[in-house]
């Protein structure tokens, strides 16, 4: 291997581990923006459930 292929499958590693880390970040993110959606509907619906039940009282 020349010093110009390792330096090219050196770049084209690091892109491939780059564009790795990034999608297992955009993943993570999208988990943790799909939980805090989750958990703060159902506190919506918990706290409106409540309002409900005050009125109905």
């Amino acid at each position: 291997m020349t010093l110009h292929e390792a330096k090219y499958a050196g770049e084209n590693l690091l892109k491939d581990i780059t564009w790795d880390m990034g999608t297992s970040l955009n993943i993570l993110n999208r988990i943790f923006y799909w939980s805090v959606e989750v958990r703060a509907s159902s506190v919506l619906a918990e706290s409106s459930g409540l309002a409900a039940c005050r009125s109905a009282h």
